[in-house]
């Protein structure tokens, strides 16, 4: 399995959502406040720090 970490919305979840990725949000640098603007730019979890990524995808996958 594979899974899409970014931190934005428009060059890491959408593309992965698009191609039926799992994708993982990162909330850390400049794209932290971009905002959904369609389903394909939700990602399936939201982590506020790098530090919090590795549970997530313990639990993720």
């Amino acid at each position: 399995e594979a899974v899409m970490v970014g931190d934005r919305l428009d060059f890491d979840i959408f593309p992965a959502r698009l191609v039926g990725m799992k994708a993982i949000r990162v909330l850390v640098g400049p794209y932290a406040g971009q905002e959904p603007i369609s389903p394909f730019h939700v990602p399936h979890r939201t982590v506020p720090t790098l530090s919090e990524l590795a549970s997530t995808l313990a639990s993720f996958l």
